[in-house]
């Protein structure tokens, strides 16, 4: 079997792979679950700890400081484990982490909460990614964004739960003593079915020479954590400015407000789950190139539309651009010689930083050009990330572990 040929598993074999898919988009699933069942209740968990807008903005910045911290920890010890037990263990601990939150009765407990929330989070986050290349490896295709959008559906089913409990007068701590259960029984359960690792898999050498070779690879890292950087500066900006841009910039209501966040993110959800077969078809770079160019149309769509009608097309076309971009910079991480937990840790940290960074940078620039203007960086960053994908796109067609399928 040639090494770019897709493995075409038979009977058992294909029966096993899809019980390995279906424990690692379990283990997507319950980042996105964990995270959307605490999102839903930061209102309630604020008035308890007594946190106002200014200090509550201070206090979140714990969670992803905790997920600095843990990734490049993780990411060594995926390196010198198995990665499907690291993500037994980070998949039960990420739930159980839910409640010492409901627990919190001051900013400062909060913040300590918080932090060791952020430092699960990244570890699942780090460690499960390791082990979706493992199963990208074994099975022969491009799953990647397929396992990103089960963690969307994750998000969208713990913002629903924890939504649906604060409507129900139902407290913070028996909501998430019950969702951490839930959470929990489902790590158990799909655990035992997560792939092994298989032998790592040699990469051809970009140019003559082992030094040259090393050389141009770590450029390539770089490389993918830029483009991972733009891709979730403008997730995070999507996130946090479209439904005030849609409200104070073309004054519509809040419900179409909301509606520009909403057509982002279920776009981006369905085009996770149709991007195995584009990247069947097409290699990775030409995908990536095109995918973070029709994002940067999108925001011009958004910015420069005179009614929200348009803007939210524009919305969910980035939602559909920017929907492979991070999982297919984390699947070429996934083949780097440093190692799939190191690599992957590397472009997730720097990804986290692009997406914390995106939201106080449009907000700088709307207070120096306006709205409309500041949001304009998106389309930048956008247009940044397809240049270099198309510049690097021949070693992004090499560093795909679907290519290099492993029995």
């Amino acid at each position: 079997m040639s090494a770019g040929t897709p493995l075409a598993p038979a009977g058992g074999d294909r029966t096993a792979h899809r019980a390995e898919w279906a424990a690692v988009g379990v283990a997507f699933l319950l980042l996105g679950y964990a995270y959307g069942n605490w999102v839903a209740r930061i209102p309630a968990v604020a008035e308890a700890t007594g946190a106002g807008p200014g200090v509550l903005g201070a206090v979140l910045l714990a969670l992803p400081a905790g997920a600095a911290i843990s990734m490049p920890l993780v990411g060594r010890l995926c390196a010198r484990r198995p990665t499907a037990s690291v993500v037994r263990v980070a998949a039960v601990v990420t739930p159980l982490t839910l409640p010492p939150v409901a627990l919190a009765r001051s900013p400062w407990t909060l913040a300590v909460v918080l932090a060791l929330f952020g430092m699960a989070q990244g570890a699942l986050d780090v460690s499960m990614n390791s082990n979706a290349v493992s199963a990208v490896r074994r099975a022969g295709r491009p799953l990647m964004p397929a396992f990103h959008g089960m963690y969307s559906v994750g998000g969208m089913v713990g913002a629903a739960l924890g939504g649906l409990a604060a409507a129900q007068g139902v407290g913070v701590l028996p909501h998430f003593v019950a969702a951490a259960a839930l959470g929990v029984a489902a790590a158990l359960a799909a655990g035992r079915w997560l792939p092994p690792d298989p032998a790592p898999q040699p990469v051809q050498p970009a140019g003559p020479g082992r030094l040259s070779g090393l050389r141009r690879v770590d450029g390539l890292l770089i490389v993918l954590g830029a483009v991972g950087f733009c891709s979730a500066l403008g997730e995070g900006a999507v996130a946090d400015w479209s439904a005030l841009f849609l409200h104070t910039v073309l004054h519509s209501g809040e419900g179409a407000a909301a509606a520009g966040f909403a057509a982002f993110s279920v776009a981006m959800a369905l085009s996770r789950f149709g991007g195995a077969a584009v990247l069947t078809r097409y290699d990775p770079g030409l995908v990536l190139a095109a995918g973070c160019t029709l994002a940067a149309a999108g925001t011009l769509l958004a910015v420069l539309a005179p009614v929200a009608v348009l803007a939210i097309v524009g919305f969910a076309a980035v939602g559909v651009g920017l929907s492979c971009a991070f999982p297919v910079v984390l699947n070429a991480a996934g083949a780097h010689p440093l190692g799939s937990g190191p690599a992957i840790s590397v472009v997730t940290t720097v990804g986290y930083t692009g997406f914390l960074a995106g939201p106080p940078l449009i907000g700088g620039l709307a207070q120096w050009v306006g709205l409309r203007w500041g949001l304009a960086a998106v389309a930048v960053a956008a247009a940044t990330g397809a240049a270099l994908a198309a510049r690097r796109r021949d070693q992004l067609r090499r560093h795909d572990p679907s290519r290099h399928p492993v029995g």
